[in-house]
């Protein structure tokens, strides 16, 4: 599953960031995140739902995926993400990302505006339902649903 199709099964919209993340070295992670975390549509779309994905599908417990993580937030990506740049590049966060990087490819960036009445909340919960009921496991990097 990819994103388009993702975003597809609810009837969203996706919104591209532009840049994405190549990093070898974790201040290139730093320097690149930030990038994109200040990117037009990154700091202008709030109460959005968001992925993280990569080039190439990832083989999940049942077939491939190219998103890595599902998030959503009230506020901008921006807001959200922006001052964990260091966090993100750091320890086995780093040695994930990397690892992504090198096996699949540039991690992208890319969300969806929320439709009214529903939450941000609602909306991931639901896109995580639908990533679980295609794969039977969650993207690589989410935790919960």
């Amino acid at each position: 599953m990819d994103v388009i199709n993702l975003f597809a099964k609810l009837n969203l919209e996706k919104i591209d960031f532009d840049g994405s993340i190549t990093a070898t070295t974790p201040d290139q992670f730093i320097a690149q995140f930030k990038k994109v975390c200040s990117c037009q549509a990154s700091k202008h779309n709030q109460s959005i739902v968001y992925v993280w994905h990569t080039e190439k599908a990832i083989s999940r417990l049942r077939g491939k995926s190219t998103i890595v993580y599902i998030g959503k937030t009230d506020a901008t990506f921006y807001t959200r993400h922006y001052r964990y740049a260091e966090t993100e590049a750091s320890g086995n966060n780093w040695k994930r990302y990397s690892y992504i990087i090198n096996q699949y490819g540039a991690i992208g960036f890319c969300c969806a505006r929320i439709p009214s009445p529903n939450t941000p909340l609602e909306i991931e919960n639901r896109l995580l339902q639908k990533y679980f009921e295609e794969h039977l496991e969650l993207p690589p990097i989410n935790k919960s649903l």
